[in-house]
């Protein structure tokens, strides 16, 4: 859930300073293939994404099916690519929860500590107040504001995750507020090892996956397991004034909250069982009671969160939710009252990227309620940005060459606001991390910011530094002034 808090980012410091197709279904019906391709294709030229990998389904169905672009490691993308799909791993641990409770194991409401005698955040009286139904809802209390785990040691077991807590101050009491935290879902699948007494990626594959014949979807706990958990791996990229760079993506804690990698065509049976009442083909994973709660936010709470999956309003509403990494992005979606299906899997990220109108644009086609509109497009954006790095540039040059004078030709008081002025971009970017926070209930470091947004954050920093050249110039000069008692 990266996205939101760095595209109001994007706006802050805006303000302020072909591929082919390749694989198909086979067992297609008629649908506007031809449009989806054409949109697609042109979607990914306009934003700079190098492979992308797309699934709709219908009903039972899977009507659309391919792969486009390039994985990044040699290959071409196909449907059978497999990718990391970050918080779209929620869906699957709330699923995992959701079948220990229908078993009889689990009680939505008991405290957590009644499975897990070891859980506790640093209140340890609330602590029993936290309720198995609050970690799925994101509403147990903790937050990123009262245990950022940036900076902190990464955690290599999903019980080292849950252990870490202990630390966690709450800010809200438990079952009162929405505030998303990726550590909930680290809980809940520690929840689902000890209860089921088998690993959280095993319990994964021998109740959810192989249930659904899911053969290219596997979890893991580490962003270092990735690449001998999967070889075959898309390589992701992060994208910088509109050019893709491969990049490793950062390492990190993932497990349960975004360990799950996977293809668009085991995607498909995913989003089929989701509208088909957690069945698909004759296989149940999941009762429709137990499907329709999943899907459902929890009453008397500002959210539309409900347990794995955010339910947009709307009429219909649309059933979603994305998952993004510094260089994976992922969105799965259900609509039209359960009838389609939309999943894409891309191995890129930019706060720039306008995955939202990618998704806008297929609904559009897929529900033939439109016509999809490609938007301005992060390449565009990318471009656009390096003009006002060059004027940048030139600004802060021709303002050193008027340094002789300014002294006099700016007085005393307006000198004095002259010296603070070119430092006030110097400020801005370092109070970056405190802004997104404070806008976004998230806390993000230096880094993960600057990879999501580096051609708009280079800016910052490139005025940062010109400002702090001219400032440095003019607190030279007067002091200068002041020693020698001439003119600067």
């Amino acid at each position: 859930m990266l996205e939101r808090p760095l595209r109001f980012l994007s706006v802050v410091l805006v303000v302020l300073g072909t591929t082919a197709p390749a694989d198909a279904d086979a067992s297609q019906p008629s649908a506007p293939t031809g449009a989806i391709d054409q949109f697609v294709q042109g979607w990914m030229a306009a934003n700079g994404v190098p492979g992308l990998a797309l699934a709709v389904t219908q009903d039972t169905r899977v009507i659309h099916l391919r792969g486009y672009g390039d994985a990044g490691n040699g290959r071409p993308v196909t449907p059978d690519t497999q990718f990391l799909i970050a918080s779209l791993s929620k869906s699957f641990t709330a699923l995992a929860v959701l079948q220990l409770v229908e078993d009889g194991r689990v009680n939505l409401d008991a405290p957590v500590t009644a499975y897990l005698p070891g859980f506790t955040v640093a209140d340890r009286a609330k602590t029993a107040k936290i309720t198995v139904r609050m970690l799925l809802n994101q509403t147990s209390g903790m937050a990123d504001a009262g245990f950022p785990e940036v900076g902190r040691p990464q955690p290599t077991t999903i019980a080292g995750r849950v252990a870490s807590l202990g630390a966690a101050e709450l800010v809200s009491e438990p079952g009162t507020a929405f505030h998303y935290f990726e550590p909930n879902y680290a809980v809940l699948a520690r929840l689902v090892e000890v209860v089921s007494e088998r690993p959280f990626s095993a319990y994964l594959r021998s109740h959810v996956l192989d249930p659904l014949a899911m053969t290219g979807t596997t979890s893991i706990v580490t962003t270092a397991q990735a690449p001998s958990a999967v070889p075959e791996l898309a390589r992701g990229h992060i994208l910088a004034f509109g050019i893709p760079m491969a990049r490793k993506e950062l390492d990190g804690s993932l497990g349960g909250s975004a360990g799950v990698i996977s293809t668009t065509r085991d995607m498909a049976t995913w989003l089929i069982a989701q509208n088909q009442g957690g069945a698909f083909q004759g296989r149940s994973v999941l009762s429709p009671q137990g499907i329709r709660l999943l899907h459902t936010p929890p009453p008397g709470i500002d959210t539309s969160y409900a347990m794995g999956w955010t339910r947009q309003p709307g009429t219909p509403p649309v059933i979603e939710h994305s998952g993004v990494l510094s260089t994976f992005y992922a969105q799965q979606a259900l609509l039209a009252d359960g009838r389609y299906g939309i999943v894409f899997l891309a191995n890129a990220y930019s706060g720039l990227i306008d995955f939202t109108g990618l998704l806008r644009g297929l609904t559009a086609l897929v529900t033939a309620d439109g016509a999809p509109s490609e938007g301005f497009g992060a390449r565009r954006i990318g471009i656009a940005l390096i003009g006002v790095a060059a004027l940048i540039v030139a600004v802060g040059a021709w303002r050193l060459r008027r340094l002789r004078g300014w002294r006099q030709r700016a007085g005393r008081w307006r000198a004095a606001l002259g010296l603070a002025g070119p430092f006030a971009p110097a400020a801005l970017t370092l109070l970056v991390p405190t802004l997104v926070a404070r806008f976004s209930d998230r806390v993000f470091s230096w880094p993960v910011l600057f990879l999501a947004l580096p051609d708009l954050l280079a800016c910052l920093v490139l005025a940062a530094a010109m400002g702090a050249a001219l400032g440095s110039a003019r607190a030279v000069m007067l002091m200068s002034h002041a020693r020698t008692g001439r003119p600067a």
